[in-house]
């Protein structure tokens, strides 16, 4: 005898949804994919109805307390369509591409709200639908029905209002740009293509593509510019089960380089899912961009379309890294390299721009980071230096910690007639906001085989919040910090030495070995 049970999940499975693991703007794009999908499905029927300019707009609003997400899309349907919506964990059809797991909805609605509504007129109704979850009590009395209101709708278009309150999640201060950075990256190219519209707190976002370098090849400089951007269309067989996949879109450079407009962005049904820009997520494959601190990896940039076949998370912020991905990191890989016609990667390590810098771009550039600068601060900053500045020719210890990850580089530098070997260690701590920028290490307390006659050492901490904030892991950022590191140490090993020696001989001292010895 066969017998069966009911699998079908209970209402607890709402409270899963409270502790999954969203992020601020794929919670919301949750929403952005629900309405594409229902505007693709029913782009045609939309247009002869409202006109052949009709298209997707998305208005979303947020107060730090609530969010109001409305769209004019084909709305929900009443019937199958509507109870699918609101059923947790109920797959849409098979031919759905962006709402695909049936969880986005009630998912993204319940991390952010305990409390949230949906008014929706669908097209095919002459009402609109309203229902409100409140989840403290749907919980209590388990309860696996909710009621739905009908009622005269608010306009004649289909829409969809989704209304998060007494918000959970409250996104603050840089989240926000995040949020907006993030949406504007993943549906850019539905953004560009004029087919849909997001509008977040009044603000139109807008995806612009950065620029591509044009130039001669790096072997041939006296040749004609090229265009480095490599369009990209190939198949490949999967090894185990020779399942064929087609890869498509490009990889170019970038006019100038960058640690954030570098790097892939993904996409799996014409949405990004991995790797967006203006962020520190983009998507860098070690085996194609190699350093992080080399110029190929500032350089490199591009689009990959991937088929519908590759899993992605629940949330669709990123593949799952399984057969299907790591064969077609490999393919791509084989597919840029051996290109001899158009050797991109090559160039992107080699290549070195030459284009003199405009003097006036420079200075504007260079001073306007500094009205980030709070003046307050500074001047509390200062006076709490000279309240509390004590003056110590006691050098600081050099303490080997084990978490951390340093690197040495031996300077020889002549100052006052003296060839000084100065140490530089750069180190990162893992577990550690370091608040000692620089510390100067003398002789005796350096590792004893790094000591020797008029020998120091210097210790830069890349885990200090300046260094952290300002240049990352931007090697042509912190090599200069290095130097001016070294000028600022060395001159106060100088001034300890000769025991009379004011601020102005010391800021005299360090644009001496700044113009001469570390230029």
């Amino acid at each position: 005898m066969v017998k069966t049970i009911d699998i079908t999940p209970k209402v607890g499975i709402i409270k899963i949804f409270r502790n999954l693991d969203y992020s601020p703007w794929n919670a919301l794009a949750e929403y952005i994919d629900n309405s594409l999908e229902s505007y693709l499905r029913n782009e045609k029927i939309l247009k002869e109805r409202f006109g052949p300019n009709y298209h997707l707009k998305i208005d979303i609003q947020y107060d730090y307390e609530s969010f109001v997400i409305e769209d004019n899309a084909a709305g929900i349907s009443p019937g199958e369509d509507f109870e699918r919506a609101f059923k947790a964990a109920e797959k849409p059809p098979k031919d759905s591409k962006l709402s695909e797991f049936g969880m986005g909805l009630k998912a993204a609605s319940t991390w952010y709200s305990d409390f949230w509504e949906v008014i929706t007129h669908s097209i095919n109704s002459a009402n609109q639908q309203v229902v409100s979850f409140d989840i403290p009590q749907i919980l209590q009395e388990n309860s696996g029905s909710i009621s739905i209101n009908s009622e005269k709708p608010i306009k004649s278009q289909p829409y969809t209002i989704v209304k998060l309150k007494k918000l959970r999640q409250i996104p603050q201060g840089s989240t926000i740009k995040k949020i907006k950075e993030h949406l504007t990256s993943i549906y850019r190219n539905y953004i560009n293509n004029k087919s849909l519209e997001i509008y977040f707190m009044n603000e139109k976002l807008e995806y612009e593509m950065p620029e591509i370098l044009k130039s001669p090849y790096y072997k041939n400089p006296q040749d004609s510019e090229i265009i480095w951007k490599k369009n990209i269309d190939f198949t490949y067989s999967n090894i185990s089960n020779n399942k064929k996949f087609r890869i498509t879109g490009f990889v170019a450079l970038l006019k100038k380089m960058s640690t954030v407009k570098n790097g892939f962005a993904l996409f799996r049904n014409n949405r990004v899912i991995e790797g967006n820009q203006h962020n520190d997520e983009n998507f860098k494959p070690r085996n194609i961009f190699g350093s992080p601190s080399g110029h190929k990896s500032k350089r490199l940039f591009g689009e990959i379309h991937l088929p519908s076949d590759f899993d992605v998370r629940f949330d669709k912020g990123g593949f799952i890294i399984n057969e299907n991905f790591n064969n077609f990191l490999t393919k791509l890989e084989e597919y840029l390299r051996h290109d001899l016609n158009f050797p991109i990667l090559q160039h992107a390590s080699n290549f070195r721009s030459t284009k003199q810098i405009n003097s006036d771009t420079a200075v504007k550039e260079a001073t306007e980071g500094l009205k980030n600068i709070k003046r307050e601060d500074l001047s509390k900053n200062l006076f709490d230096l000279k309240t509390n500045f004590k003056l110590t020719k006691d050098s600081e210890k050099f303490d080997s910690v084990s978490e951390i990850k340093s690197s040495w580089e031996l300077f020889d530098v002549a100052h006052h007639e003296i060839n000084w070997k100065v140490h530089v260690e750069c180190y990162y701590n893992d577990n550690l906001d370091d608040k000692n920028l620089l510390k100067v290490i003398s002789n005796q307390m350096l590792p004893k085989e790094k000591q020797g006659k008029n020998t120091f050492g210097i210790r830069l901490s890349l885990s200090h919040p300046f260094i952290k904030k300002h240049a990352g892991t931007d090697s042509s950022i912190i090599q200069p910090i290095i130097r001016f590191a070294i000028a600022i140490c060395l001159t106060e090993i100088v001034a300890n030495d000769i025991g009379e020696f004011d601020a102005v001989d010391f800021r005299r001292a360090v644009n001496n070995l700044l113009t001469k010895s570390l230029n």
